[in-house]
């Protein structure tokens, strides 16, 4: 499904230019480098009014900040300011006022948007890795930001702090950080004050889900079907997995194959249909369905890249 980002680009080239600079760098198993998302290539982009990942071309090219993880030869983002976590963090901001409290420092990124608005007194960020804090600490220097090294969740269960906003963003990825969205809300909650606000990190995506009960939706289905659409998978054109956003190869109950398998659906949906998901995830690592990706041949590799092990 392709979406215009025209408008979404201009948001993100601001957020960039008011990013401080981030030397690159490496501390330990941890280093700042730089990246670069080219003008015509697809890429994921996320629109917050709608809760939905986006996966169209960049208008235009754009340079951003990456934290990566690794052993010296292999590295792994742990976080960017790639166009997605730049929208996403500037959403995640919007409610940030008087004392503010986040879990995770990332790039500091979030700290660094809400220590620019007026009505922001003070900044509290909760980051478990010193060596996150000894690598970004210093680049996000400012009056109103103090880093606290813990577990975010010790530090809400045992805080006599109230703050008027908490913003959480501690997930390495999509799909943990959709479907823990309210339990972390919860946990929040005790630390706000009376009036306070808790969100997390794509927010929008959870709500969504909710609302719509999509996920229970997609199980029932499953249930009253005996999971046929498994035995026969067909490629749905113009469409987006209600979850991570990516063009289905399979559309499978309106989720792509891997979300369906590890969205909390299966368990749902009964043993009969988490046997059929199985056999169609080992099709697609044998090869089986490759006919099935010719639309859409980038989003079958990344997908297929991350199917995981079906429980």
């Amino acid at each position: 499904m392709i979406f215009s980002v025209d408008h979404l680009a201009k948001e993100v080239a601001a957020i960039l230019e008011a990013l401080p600079e981030y030397p690159e760098g490496e501390a330990g198993t941890l280093k700042l480098s730089h990246g670069t998302a080219k003008s015509g290539r697809t890429e994921r982009w996320y629109n917050p009014k709608i809760g939905r990942l986006l996966y169209t071309p960049n208008p235009i090219s754009i340079e951003y900040p990456a934290l990566e993880q690794g052993d010296g030869a292999n590295w792994l983002t742990w976080m960017s300011a790639a166009q997605d976590e730049c929208l996403a963090m500037k959403s995640l901001a919007k409610d940030a006022t008087g004392r503010v409290l986040i879990g995770g420092l990332g790039l500091g990124i979030l700290p660094w948007m809400c220590a620019a608005k007026p009505l922001v007194n003070s900044i509290a960020v909760v980051e478990l890795q010193q060596g996150v804090i000894d690598l970004v600490g210093p680049v996000i220097a400012h009056p109103k930001i103090t880093i606290v090294q813990d577990d975010v969740r010790d530090y809400l269960t045992s805080t006599t702090e109230k703050y008027n906003y908490i913003g959480l963003d501690i997930w390495p990825d999509i799909g943990r950080a959709v479907m823990h969205s309210e339990e972390a809300k919860a946990t929040a909650r005790p630390a706000l004050t009376r009036n306070g606000v808790a969100r997390t990190w794509l927010d929008e995506i959870a709500g969504r889900l909710i609302r719509s009960d999509a996920i229970g939706k997609a199980a029932k289905q499953a249930q009253k079907t005996h999971g046929r659409m498994l035995d026969n998978p067909r490629m749905v054109d113009n469409r987006a997995c209600d979850f991570c956003g990516a063009t289905p190869f399979i559309d499978c109950y309106g989720f792509c194959l891997d979300c369906f398998a590890n969205a909390g659906i299966l368990q749902l949906a009964g043993a009969e249909v988490l046997r059929k998901t199985r056999q169609l995830s080992d099709r697609v690592k044998a090869g089986e369905l490759n006919h099935l990706a010719e639309p859409f041949p980038e989003f079958y590799a990344a997908i297929t890249g991350q199917i995981s092990e079906i429980k």
